[in-house]
């Protein structure tokens, strides 16, 4: 049909309707002139009177009203032509001029999906003589090249057919794009049809529902949120486009996301964009989605945008490639709802159940399946996740506390957890409710608090759920629970787990680092494993380096293990690198094992560059294994290194050891780079060992590089 319409030079779009002689109509047809008469007065800047302007809002609804505007292939013969005439009764006018005049009049009908349906019209009958007349003729279809087919479907598919497949083919001779084995073929199914428009826009991954004669899919689908709606807005409720300010925030598998605030430029959809949708990325899809969260499932409200004139609000151009690119996974399960009758508002009033028994909808999937992975409460998971992940943390807080009541609920009836186990729900569950923000902080912390509130009922609802890291336990999905929730979460899981939680080293690693709750962290592992939690010379190596908790961690492995602990040099070079507890930990270390710590040139390295405590280690070791401790030049040049302590280090050194102490040109240009201590070092050195130490050029030329050639101490060394 898009070939046999573009031969046509002008396209009359004839307004007028069958009427007969009842007065009503007659009344009709005046209403009909006196609304082109008022759109033709404001195309030459004649504005109607104000006590007539009522009365003209009225009459032009009505007009916008005729079935024309609601028909689909009427929009070939607009796109197609290369002038647009628009005519009613005895009265015609420009195409262009009566779009425009509709723009200038502003008027905003109560009416959203006659608008909708208008101003998409228009952006054809507009561009009808702008447009290029060079017509796109790919291998097997003819094509007006008029936008991508996703862009095309988002805007007129709620347009009416006689047939329902023409709602689809209708659009295909104005695309610019060619889906894949998407051509004209009315002896394919409605449904088939339906289904095969979906997986072209969204991925063949996607599992879709579709059903005879009623214009709903039903999506389940994985994808990556992107962000959400902050504001939207046009220039006019009859502009065909619309500006919405988006918040881009892509997890990117780290704790820092991927963030970009801007603004997009979109073509007016046939289901209006809100403030709080939620941009998504469909796997298998090559452009962002937007849908409406609902309690347990999401409307679809534009399938594939393009967003144009990508600005972000500081001015830097957005780069979807860019974003696309940070995207690591698509983790987030959702049900998708892609109605073309139904308005987004209605749907957002129903639960997903009753959607498909008001529709008298039948799923072919097995009752497992349903109660499992699409069963309500991981519907309600689902949708929590999605909340989350668009930042909209109160919305995600409700959702995961009803899903983590209904896994509560399956739980009790299949009795597949007894009174203890609810018993740690219990104190799981009140723990992570009760995150707030102290009084202490101010109100812009709430946010903080509040996604660690969000979070920490995700990963409970995903432990009962058994989703994501927890349908087999993961070594990831142990790290995710001690990082930011410890113990809050770790009892939860080995509760409901068991033995198949893996306590590797990677987590004992990470659980015995934590600054603040390590000790209660491994109490836990040991109370439940026993003697199957792993002790590696790396897990205490992690446990002698930590700065608060570093004396109770030994103590405590040394209660569980310590017949089977030998004290390695690794061991001894984390403690006395212990910025925290470097003191307590040594001194642990040797009251216990005594001869057997090994107190070597490395070991003495890391002590002598803790800024801390490094003159206290070094002396609790001359006093332990006096002559038996390593005194090198190696050891000289990381004292001298020492931004606080180099003086105090150095000295102790020569106090013990007098001229047994190595003082080399390297050992000099170190304390002449240090930019703290480094004159008070120098300055012992001459006044201990004048005329022993080998002032050299390189040390000169070091000592003028840091402070400049008129300091004192330079001059000395001259």
């Amino acid at each position: 049909m898009a070939s046999i319409y573009a031969k046509a030079s002008r396209v009359i779009v004839w307004l007028e309707e069958a009427m007969g002689s009842h007065p009503e109509d007659s009344k009709i047809l005046d209403n009909a002139c006196r609304a082109l008469e008022e759109i033709s007065n404001a195309a030459s800047g004649q504005p109607a009177k104000p006590s007539d302007d009522e009365a003209a809002r009225l009459a032009i609804q009505t007009i916008l009203q005729r079935s024309w505007f609601e028909r689909i292939w009427v929009l070939q013969e607009v796109a197609a032509a290369r002038h647009v005439v628009m005519m009613f009764h005895s009265m015609d006018m420009d195409g262009f001029a009566f779009c425009t005049s509709l723009t200038k009049l502003n008027y905003d009908f109560k009416d959203p999906a006659t608008r909708n349906r208008i101003r998409s019209a228009a952006y054809l009958i507009k561009g009808a003589g702008l447009r290029p007349k060079h017509l796109a003729t790919f291998s097997d279809r003819f094509s007006l090249n008029i936008c991508p087919l996703g862009e095309l479907v988002d805007m007129y598919h709620n347009r009416k057919a006689k047939d329902l497949r023409d709602k689809i083919y209708a659009l295909l001779g104005m695309s610019s794009d060619t889906p894949r084995g998407l051509l004209p073929n009315y002896n394919m199914l409605w449904r088939d049809l339906f289904r095969q428009l979906v997986h072209s826009l969204i991925g063949e991954q996607a599992l879709v529902e579709t059903w005879d004669d009623q214009q709903v899919a039903v999506i389940k689908h994985v994808g990556c949120v992107l962000g959400k709606v902050v504001s939207v807005s046009s220039a006019g409720a009859w502009d065909e486009r619309q500006s919405i300010d988006v918040n881009i925030a892509v997890d990117n598998g780290s704790d820092d996301r991927w963030r970009w605030d801007g603004c997009w430029t979109l073509q007016a959809s046939a289901k209006s964009i809100q403030q709080g949708d939620v941009i998504c990325l469909l796997q298998g899809a090559s452009k962002p989605t937007i849908i409406r969260p609902c309690e347990d499932y999401c409307v679809v409200v534009a399938i594939a945008v393009t967003p144009i004139g990508n600005k972000r609000l500081e001015g830097t151009p957005f780069d979807w490639l860019d974003c696309s690119r940070e995207i690591q996974a698509f983790h987030r399960e959702m049900i998708l709802v892609w109605d073309w009758e139904t308005p987004c508002e209605e749907l957002y009033e129903i639960d997903y159940e009753c959607f498909l028994n008001n529709r008298d909808f039948i799923l072919t999937k097995t009752k497992k399946e349903t109660d499992d992975r699409w069963g309500k409460a991981a519907r309600l998971h689902y949708v929590g996740w999605l909340w989350k992940d668009a930042e909209s943390y109160e919305n995600a807080i409700k959702n995961f506390q009803k899903a983590i009541k209904t896994y509560r609920r399956m739980y009790r009836l299949r009795h597949q957890a007894n009174e203890a186990t609810f018993e740690v729900w219990y104190q799981t569950y009140t723990a992570i409710i009760k995150i707030t923000r102290p009084p202490s902080l101010s109100a812009r912390w709430e946010t903080l608090f509040l996604r660690r509130k969000a979070k920490g009922l995700g990963i409970m609802a995903d432990i009962l759920g058994r989703r994501g890291d927890y349908f087999e336990v993961t070594e990831r999905g142990v790290l995710q629970i001690i990082k930011p929730f410890r113990e809050e979460l770790l009892k939860l899981l080995l509760a409901v787990h068991g033995d198949k939680v893996p306590i590797t080293d990677a987590v004992m690693k990470t659980a015995v680092g934590d600054d603040s709750v390590a000790t209660e962290i491994l109490t836990i592992f040991f109370d439940w494993r026993g003697d199957q939690v792993p002790v590696s010379e790396e897990v205490l190596k992690a446990a002698a380096n930590n700065r608060y908790q570093g004396k109770k961690l030994l103590e405590l492995f040394l209660s569980q293990r310590g017949d089977q602990i030998s004290i390695s040099e690794g061991i001894v070079k984390s403690a006395a690198g212990n910025y925290g507890q470097a003191m307590e930990v040594i001194k642990l270390l040797l009251d216990r094992y005594e001869d057997q710590v090994p107190i070597t040139e490395e070991v003495l390295k890391v002590a002598a560059g803790n800024y801390h405590h490094g003159k206290q280690v070094i002396a609790l070791f001359l006093s332990r294994r006096g002559s038996q401790v390593p005194m090198t030049a190696e050891v000289l040049k990381q004292a001298a290194r020492n931004p606080y302590q180099a003086k105090e280090i150095i000295e102790l050194f020569l106090v013990q050891r007098g001229d047994q102490v190595p003082i080399t040109e390297e050992v000099l240009k170190m304390a002449a780079e240090n930019i703290k201590q480094g004159k008070e070092v120098i300055q012992l050195l001459l006044d201990r060992r004048y005329g022993q130490i080998p002032i050299t050029e390189e040390v000169i030329k070091t000592a003028t590089e840091t402070w400049g050639r008129d300091e004192e101490i330079v001059r000395q060394l001259w």
